[in-house]
C-alpha cells in the first residue's frame, strides 16, 4: 500500500498522518485527519469538531475505532518517508535487553544504558563497563552527561533508585548531600553551567562545580511531586505532575505551563517542546515569546518516550520515529515493524546521526534528513515536472512524488515515462499515447492523445526532441510522433535492420542513435527515411546506457565496458577514471548545476572532465552513507535548481538536500580501546610495560565516527622511526620481538584522506631488556670480564712461571746429570795427563772416561725423550731405566737383576711424571752405583692393582742411616722428585743392611 503525506499549513493543528485513494487509479493523498478506504470504501471518518463523542453515529465509531487500530500499528499499514538506518542487534555483537537510555561523551563513545547493565560503543565493539558494580537496570534516560566529561548514571530497582560516576575504568556511587551514596534519585540533568540537579526523594537539589550540595526549587508548591528534569539552555527544566517550571541558579522557579500530564521536555531558553497528555490524548506544545500553543495532536494512545532537537527538527519518540519540522510538517520515520513500536530513547550525536535505542538493539540514522521512498523496489529513470518528480518504476509502474511534501502516488499505467521539463509528459504504451493533463501533483490525470501502429510489441524507451515530437522505438521499430498528431508514424533506416535514437543534440540536428550496434548520427529526411551517418562500431558500443556532453569537443557515452569519450573527429576512447571509482560499472550520466557530470555507479559521483589529467575526470563530490545514502542506490541521479540530489536505484528513490551534500566531513578523534600482550587483555589507561619474555603487542584503537565508517582510514607511525604509514582500514597494530626501550606510538584516523586526527591516538610503552641486558648485570659481566683478564694474565704468568720452572729444573737436572760426570771427566782427563801414570794406568783412565762420557751420553738422550709427549707409556720408561742400570752395571758384579712391565701391562703417563721418575730412577741408581759397594741391585717397575705403578731400587750394599743428613746420598733429591708428581717415597735402609728405595705414583694415602 502506498499513502501520501501532505503538510497542513503551520497554523493549523495536524492529526496523525493518514491517507486517502483515489479508486479510479489507486493514487494515495493526505488530506489532515481524514481517511478512507480504496475501491471497497466501506466508512469515511472526520474527526468531529465538538467533544460530545455521545453524538457520534455508531458507523462512525466503528470506522474511528478502526482507524485507532490503524493508528497503533502504523508501521504495517501506512508508510512515511524511510530514511537509510543501520541496526545494531545480536548478529552485530549487542544483546544487553531493552536500551533505556543513551548519552555520548567528549571523547565520542557512545553509552548506552540497558536492562542488563552498562555498555560502551566506539562503533566497533560493545564493551560492558562496571558490571562488578552495577547489579539493577539502568532507568528510562538515566545517563547524564555534565561538566568535565561527568558522565552520571542512574540505575533503578523496585523503589531503589541509585547514583553512580562512570570512572576511568569503572564505576563508583555518587556521594549525596550528606556524603553518603544516593539511593533515592527520582530525576537529574546537567545545565549549561556544569550544575546537577537532581530529584532527592521529594527534594530538589543542586550541586554545583565545587562539589556544594543546596537545595532548589523554591516557588514550586510542596503539594506537587517531581516526574523528571531536563536541561533547556541556561535554565533547568522541572517537570512536576501538574506543571512545568523553569529554574535559573537561585532564582525563584517560574511557572511555563499548567494544566495535564507532562511526559517529555526540549529545547532552549528561546523554544521549548512540551508532550502534554490530556486524557488519552496527547499532544505537542510549543512555548516561546509568544506563548504556549499546540503544535501536533498525535492521537489517542500514545505516549511520548523521548524528544531531541536536532537542527530545526524536533525528533519525538512515540509508538513510531516522528520528525516534526520547523514548518508544522510531520513526518514519520518507518523501520521493521517489530522495533520502532518499542522504542525509547532518542540521541543526536556530534556528527549530526540520530540514534534511537529499541528493546532488541540500537538503530542509527546517519543522515535523516534524506528520503527514501520505494526502498523495496528497483526503480529506473526519473524526472522532475513542475512540483512532482516522476519515477518509472518496475512493470511499467509509475510512481509520483510530491516533490515539496514527499507525498507519493502509483498510476497503474503500463506505460514508459517521455518527459520534457518543465510540462510535457507523455507515456507511451504498446498501444496508447498518453499525455499528462494538470498543473500540480494533486490535480491531473492521463488522457490518451494517440494510438500507437497495429502490432506494436514491447516499448523500450521514448524520447523528446526540441520541437516537441515523441520518439519511441520499440524492439523492432523506430517511430516519431509529431505534435498534434494522432498516430506515430516509422521511420526506416536505409542499410538498417534496427536503430534507437539516444540522445537529441543541440549543436547538431541530426540526433545520436544506435544502429545495428553502431553508434551514428541519424540524418532524417523528409520522407520519413533516414541514414546513419559518422558511425562509430565497437562491442563494447551494442548497449548505450546513457549519453551527456560534456563539452563543446566531447560527448560521453555509457556502455557496458564503462565510460567512453567521443570527440569531434568522431574517435572513441575508453576513460582511465573508470577504474578508479569503485562501486561497480557506471550506469548513468547525468549534468549537474554546475557544469560537471554526475556519474551513477552504485553511489553518485560528481566529476569534472578534463583532458590533462589522468583519468579523465576529477572526483568533485561523493554523496554516501554520510549523506544518507546506502551502497548500491544509484542507478540514475538528478540535481534540481534548488541543489537537492535525486537518484534511484535498487533501494527505490532517495532525495539529499542540499544542506546535507554540504555538510563537511568532521575529523574523527582516535582513542586507544584495547591492548593486549600475548592472550593477556591489558588495561588500555594503565602504564603498559612487557617483560622480556613477551612476544607480541597488538594495540586496537577506535576511531569514534559513526556516521560512515567505510570512510573512515588510519595511519600510524612509531615516533621518531619515520614518516607516516601508508593509509589502511584496520586500526589494529600489532608488534613482535622489539628491542628493548621506550616507544611512543601514534594512530590517526581521516575520513576524507586529507584531515587527520589532530592530536593522534598516542601510547607510550616500553619493553624491559633480558637479565642479562640490564644495568647492573652489564656491571657484573664488566666485573666478571676484568675478573677473567686478571685471571688469564695470572694464568699467563703462571705459565711463564712454569716454564721458566721447567728451565731451570731441566737446567739442574743437566747440571746434577751432566756436571758431574764433566768434573769425573776433567779429573780423569787430569791424572791420565800427569806423566807419572803408567801405560796401563792411562788405558784404564781412558776407559774410564769412555765409560762416564757413554753415561752422559745415555742420561741427555734419556733426559730428552723424557720430555716428548709420544711414546711416554710405562714401558718406554721401563725400557730408559734398564738402558741406564746396564750402563752403569755392565759387570757380573754388581749383579743387576731387572723386572719391569712388560707391553701387556701399558699405563700412559704425563711428561712431568715420566721426567721425574727418569731422573729419579737414575739418582737411585747413581747412588747405589758410586756409594752402596753392592754385590746385586735390582731394579722393579710394574703396575699397580689400583692405578698407577711403583718403582723400586735395591742393593746389598753397605746401607746408611736414612734418618741422619748424610751428604751426596740423593735423598733430598729424590724427595723432591717424589712430591713434584705426588708419589710416595718409602726408602729403607740400614748400615750395613743395604738400601730399598720404592716410589709409589700416585700417592694414594693423599686421596683417602
Amino acid at each position: 500500500m502506498f499513502v501520501a503525506f501532505a503538510s497542513p499549513s503551520s497554523e493549523e493543528p495536524v492529526k496523525r498522518s493518514s491517507a486517502a485513494f483515489s479508486p479510479e487509479d489507486g493514487a494515495a493523498h493526505l488530506t489532515p485527519g481524514r481517511f478512507a478506504f480504496t475501491k471497497s470504501a466501506a466508512c469515511a471518518y472526520r474527526a468531529p469538531m465538538a467533544t460530545d463523542r455521545s453524538s457520534i453515529p455508531l458507523m462512525a465509531n466503528f470506522c474511528r475505532y478502526l482507524l485507532l487500530l490503524l493508528l497503533i500499528a502504523p508501521f504495517t499499514t501506512l508508510r512515511g518517508q524511510e530514511s537509510y538506518f543501520r541496526t545494531y542487534d545480536e548478529n552485530a555483537g549487542f544483546s544487553s535487553g531493552e536500551i533505556k537510555a543513551l548519552a555520548q561523551d567528549e571523547a565520542g563513545f557512545i553509552w548506552i544504558g540497558t536492562q542488563r547493565g552498562l555498555i560502551r560503543f566506539d562503533g566497533r565493539n560493545f564493551v560492558p563497563w562496571g558490571a562488578d558494580q552495577i547489579k539493577d537496570p539502568i532507568a528510562p534516560l538515566g545517563l547524564v552527561r555534565g561538566a568535565d566529561d561527568e558522565l552520571l548514571i542512574r540505575t533503578r530497582s523496585g523503589r531503589s533508585s541509585r547514583l553512580w560516576r562512570r570512572t576511568r575504568d569503572a564505576v563508583e556511587p555518587l556521594l549525596g548531600p550528606e556524603g553518603k551514596p544516593i539511593e533515592n534519585s527520582i530525576a537529574l540533568a546537567f545545565d549549561a553551567r556544569g550544575d546537577l540537579w537532581t530529584v532527592l526523594g521529594k527534594e530538589l537539589w543542586r550541586r554545583d562545580r565545587a562539589m556544594q550540595w543546596q537545595r532548589a526549587g523554591q516557588g514550586i508548591p510542596a503539594t506537587e511531586n517531581f516526574r523528571g528534569l531536563r536541561a533547556a539552555g541556561q535554565s533547568m527544566i522541572a517537570v512536576t505532575d501538574e506543571a512545568i517550571w523553569r529554574l535559573r541558579d537561585t532564582a525563584a522557579a517560574e511557572l511555563v505551563l499548567r494544566g495535564g500530564v507532562f511526559d517529555r521536555v526540549a529545547g532552549d531558553d528561546d523554544v521549548l517542546w512540551l508532550s502534554k497528555r490530556t486524557g488519552t490524548d496527547v499532544d505537542i506544545w510549543r512555548v516561546d515569546a509568544q506563548g504556549a500553543r499546540k503544535i501536533v495532536d498525535l492521537g489517542r494512545y500514545q505516549y511520548v518516550r523521548d524528544m531531541a532537537q536536532r537542527g530545526s527538527t524536533l525528533w519525538i519518540v512515540a509508538q513510531g520515529l516522528i520528525a516534526l519540522e520547523a514548518n508544522g510538517r510531520t513526518r514519520n520515520l518507518n523501520v521493521n515493524a517489530t522495533i520502532l513500536p518499542t522504542g525509547g530513547p532518542i540521541l543526536v550525536d556530534r556528527e549530526g546521526s540520530l540514534w534511537l535505542g529499541t528493546s532488541v538493539g540500537l538503530i542509527q540514522f546517519p543522515e535523516p534528513d534524506t528520503w527514501n521512498w520505494f526502498p523495496n523496489s528497483n526503480l529506473k529513470r526519473f524526472w522532475q515536472a513542475g512540483d512532482t518528480t516522476w519515477v518509472q518504476g518496475d512493470l511499467r509502474s509509475i510512481l509520483r512524488i510530491e516533490t515539496g511534501t514527499g507525498a507519493v502516488a502509483r498510476e497503474q499505467l503500463d506505460a514508459d515515462l517521455c518527459i520534457q521539463p518543465p510540462n510535457y509528459v507523455r507515456a507511451v504504451s504498446e498501444s496508447k499515447v498518453y499525455a499528462w493533463h494538470g498543473s500540480t501533483f494533486k490535480a491531473g490525470a492521463f488522457q490518451s492523445v494517440a494510438d500507437m501502429p497495429a502490432g506494436t510489441e514491447f516499448v523500450n524507451a521514448c524520447r523528446v526532441d526540441a520541437s516537441g515530437a515523441l520518439w519511441i522505438y520499440t524492439v523492432r521499430d523506430l517511430l516519431r510522433l509529431a505534435p498534434g498528431a494522432s498516430r506515430p508514424t516509422p521511420i526506416h533506416t536505409v542499410d538498417a535492420q534496427y536503430a534507437t535514437v539516444l540522445w537529441f543534440d543541440d549543436r547538431d540536428d541530426r540526433p545520436l542513435a544506435l544502429v545495428d550496434g553502431r553508434v551514428c548520427r541519424l540524418r532524417v529526411l523528409p520522407d520519413n527515411h533516414a541514414t546513419a551517418e559518422d558511425c562509430v562500431a565497437g562491442d563494447e558500443l551494442r548497449t548505450i546506457q546513457s549519453v551527456q556532453r560534456v563539452d563543446a569537443q566531447h560527448i560521453w557515452l555509457v556502455a557496458l565496458g564503462g565510460v567512453y569519450a567521443l570527440d569531434a573527429n568522431n574517435k572513441l576512447r575508453l576513460l582511465p577514471g573508470n577504474r578508479s571509482i569503485g562501486g561497480g560499472e557506471v550506469s548513468s550520466t547525468a549534468p549537474a548545476q554546475n557544469g560537471e557530470v554526475w556519474l551513477s555507479h552504485g553511489l553518485p559521483a560528481r566529476v569534472q572532465p578534463c583532458a590533462d589529467c589522468e583519468d579523465g575526470w576529477r572526483i568533485t563530490e561523493r554523496p554516501s552513507a554520510w549523506h544518507g545514502l546506502p551502497d548500491n542506490s544509484s542507478n540514475y541521479t538528478l540535481e534540481t535548481a534548488e541543489g537537492d540530489l535525486w537518484t534511484s536505484g535498487f533501494h527505490g528513490v532517495w532525495r539529499v538536500p542540499k544542506a546535507v551534500r554540504n555538510q563537511p566531513l568532521v575529523t574523527p578523534r582516535t582513542v586507544l580501546v584495547r591492548s593486549q600482550v600475548d592472550a593477556d587483555l591489558r588495561n588500555p589507561n594503565a602504564p603498559l610495560q612487557l617483560k622480556p619474555s613477551d612476544r607480541r603487542l597488538e594495540l586496537e584503537f577506535a576511531s569514534l565516527s559513526y556516521r560512515d565508517r567505510n570512510l573512515l582510514r588510519y595511519r600510524s607511525r612509531i615516533a621518531g622511526e619515520g614518516d607516516w604509514s601508508l593509509p589502511m582500514r584496520d586500526p589494529r597494530l600489532q608488534f613482535a620481538a622489539l628491542e628493548p626501550g621506550a616507544y611512543r606510538v601514534e594512530m590517526s584516523a581521516s575520513l576524507d584522506g586529507e584531515h587527520w586526527s589532530d592530536p593522534p591516538a598516542t601510547v607510550e610503552f616500553s619493553v624491559l631488556p633480558p637479565w642479562y641486558r640490564t644495568w647492573w648485570a652489564q656491571i657484573l659481566f664488566g666485573l666478571a670480564a676484568l675478573s677473567l683478564l686478571v685471571l688469564i694474565y695470572r694464568l699467563r704468568v703462571a705459565a711463564l712461571l712454569r716454564v721458566e720452572s721447567e728451565r731451570t729444573r731441566i737446567a739442574l737436572d743437566l747440571h746434577d746429570e751432566i756436571g758431574a760426570g764433566l768434573g769425573s771427566i776433567g779429573m780423569l782427563a787430569g791424572a791420565a795427563a800427569r806423566t807419572a801414570a803408567g801405560a796401563d794406568e792411562q788405558t784404564r783412565i781412558v776407559r774410564e772416561i769412555g765409560n762416564v762420557a757413554g753415561l752422559l751420553s745415555n742420561g741427555l738422550r734419556s733426559l730428552v725423550w723424557s720430555l716428548r709427549s709420544d711414546k711416554g707409556g710405562l714401558a718406554e720408561l721401563g725400557e730408559q731405566i734398564a738402558d741406564h742400570a746396564r750402563r752403569l752395571f755392565p759387570d757380573e758384579e754388581p749383579r743387576l737383576s731387572l723386572q719391569l712391565s712388560g707391553p701387556g701391562q701399558q699405563l700412559s703417563l704425563p711428561v712431568e711424571v715420566r721426567r721425574h721418575v727418569l731422573l729419579f730412577a737414575l739418582e737411585a741408581l747413581h747412588n747405589a752405583s758410586r756409594h752402596a759397594g753392592a754385590r746385586s741391585v735390582e731394579v722393579s717397575l710394574r703396575v699397580n692393582a689400583g692405578k698407577g705403578f711403583s718403582l723400586g731400587v735395591r742393593d746389598d750394599g753397605i746401607g746408611f742411616d736414612p734418618r741422619q743428613d748424610t751428604p751426596g746420598n740423593g735423598v733430598e733429591s729424590m724427595q723432591r722428585r717424589a712430591k713434584a708428581i705426588g708419589a710416595r717415597l718409602d726408602i729403607v735402609s740400614a748400615p750395613g743392611a743395604g738400601t730399598d728405595i720404592q716410589l709409589t705414583w700416585p700417592d694414594a694415602s693423599r686421596h683417602a
